[in-house]
């Protein structure tokens, strides 16, 4: 095998000697251009550099193996060992250091090699999450608790800092993630039920994010299995040092509302929060009647669904 750095210079006159190592067709796509940017401004050497990564002296730098699973997930694969043959931009694998030679079959970055047209066999990400989950148990925490600690606190805050913070309007939200209900082989999942009444296997996923024009910035994640309710999943997002600064406005759904968390931030925090009110609900009346009071407010009734409360 050899090393090449992506040396301009260098490869003109090594092309121009006829020195071909490898030969193929660029298949750079708009998604690349998402990566390229995560690679030049720093944050994917960020994300990298603060990795809970358990490995001793690996093989296959971790800013590789996290570029590949960007890539995957651009192209809409999030199968684990699609993660590798994802990552086959010239451009992307340029500015990782790495030549597309490293693509051709026997190549690879590991000593062993690999066989498929990818920098890494198609295990390495399976393997990986395996030593983080046996490392956190030893730590006495849940599996995969690492890796969601180290979202938010350092890929989330990363992502909007490097979107120039926000525009101070936020939206923490709950869903349900689920799967296939007769397989009981996912960890940590539980079985409930839907609003129709029907079974249903799952996982909690609660989000913090940051709105940003037509998109947002996911900045923190909880998780639970599917029974639990919504507050207590997402109540910890709000805990600590939380990126909502004095005058933001948070909205959230009815699902979320605590009066202890509510005082909390507009009292301590001096955050405005929205959220929507039934029309049995006192506080409801309260609006409706002095929106009544005020012609100039031009206050119109919501149109609601057949049934909607």
């Amino acid at each position: 095998m050899q090393w090449y750095t992506e040396n301009p210079v260098a490869v003109l006159q090594r092309l121009r000697e006829g020195c071909l190592d490898y030969l193929g067709a660029a298949d750079d796509r708009v998604t690349d251009l998402h990566l390229l940017a995560a690679i030049r401004s720093g944050l994917l050497d960020e994300w990298a550099r603060a990795f809970p990564d358990p490995r001793f002296d690996p093989q296959i730098p971790l800013r590789v193996l996290l570029a590949a699973a960007v890539a995957g997930a651009f192209a809409g694969e999030y199968a684990l060992c699609e993660a590798g043959p994802a990552l086959h931009s010239p451009a992307v694998l340029a500015e990782l250091g790495y030549n597309v030679a490293w693509l051709a079959p026997g190549q690879g970055l590991s000593r062993r090699g690999t066989q498929e047209p990818a920098l890494f066999q198609s295990d390495t990400l399976r393997k990986l999450l395996k030593q983080i989950e046996t490392a956190d148990r030893a730590a006495g925490q849940r599996p995969g608790q690492s890796l969601i600690a180290w979202f938010n606190e350092t890929v989330g805050p990363a992502l909007l800092r490097a979107a120039g913070g926000g525009t101070g309007a936020w939206i923490i939200d709950c869903t349900k993630l689920l799967v296939n209900l007769e397989n009981g082989n996912y960890e940590g999942s539980a079985v409930s039920k839907d609003e129709a009444g029907r079974p249903i296997r799952g996982y909690k996923l609660a989000l913090l994010s940051s709105l940003v024009e037509e998109g947002r910035i996911i900045t923190r994640i909880g998780w639970d299995d599917v029974r639990a309710s919504d507050h207590p999943v997402a109540r910890p997002l709000l805990a600590g040092e939380t990126p909502l600064s004095r005058g933001d406005t948070l909205l959230h759904d009815r699902g979320l509302i605590d009066g202890a968390t509510i005082s909390c931030l507009k009292r301590a925090l001096g955050v405005d929060v929205v959220f929507g009110l039934k029309r049995d609900m006192l506080a409801f009346r309260l609006a409706v009647a002095q929106a009544v009071l005020r012609p100039a407010s031009h206050w119109r009734e919501h149109p609601t669904r057949n049934g909607q409360a």
